[in-house]
């Protein structure tokens, strides 16, 4: 049995939001791997998000990335993206130019405590291992990690505020990131 829903998952997710137990989807497959997850999403790409039951319900895409330690975090997460889009008018999307060793990433983490503090930025509950949420009066980021094979692991964030130039000329170096679009309303623009 298939239960459909749609709001908050299916706005930022872009797709259609069940819930059934995999092997109802799956009926001809014998994949153990599978029997202990509980789908919940297939997104406009047909990207199945997953909730894995064997790894204390944290949510994963295509079973390969974890996108959130479990559901009531995304859609906490998901919650975020959507106000902000809609309480700034503005926001530029942000990356590195590389992968990320888990190092390299430790070393990340730190730099971004440090950066939240330093511009008196508050966090929320609900962050975790794959998703950082932070804000103050003039501005706020997310950033989304995922962990890829090899022991990689890929970043990329979004910067909400009104002074999109302040914000690419002054706080994405703060971070070492790059930025690779800007939206300004209806209009979006790919940068380098």
């Amino acid at each position: 049995m298939q239960l459909k829903v749609m709001g908050l998952l299916s706005d930022v997710l872009l797709g259609e939001f069940y819930l059934a137990r995999l092997p109802e989807i799956r009926e001809n497959q014998n994949n153990e791997l599978l029997v202990d997850e509980l789908n919940c999403f297939w997104n406009e790409m047909d990207v199945m998000y997953s909730i894995d039951l064997k790894n204390n319900g944290k949510i994963c895409d295509e079973g390969i990335h974890y996108i959130s330690s479990s559901f009531e975090n995304l859609l906490f997460q998901c919650a975020v993206k959507k106000f902000e889009k809609g309480y700034f008018p503005k926001y530029l999307g942000f990356g590195y130019k590389s992968l990320l060793s888990f190092d390299q990433k430790r070393a990340r983490d730190i730099a971004l405590k440090e950066f939240i503090q330093r511009n008196q930025m508050e966090t929320v509950w609900f962050n975790d291992e794959y998703f950082l949420f932070a804000y103050n009066q003039e501005y706020s980021f997310l950033l989304e990690q995922y962990e890829f094979y090899e022991g990689k692991i890929g970043i990329g964030g979004t910067f909400y505020g009104n002074d999109i130039d302040k914000i690419q000329r002054e706080l994405l170096p703060q971070i070492g990131a790059v930025a690779s679009w800007i939206r300004e309303g209806d209009q979006l623009k790919r940068l380098n």
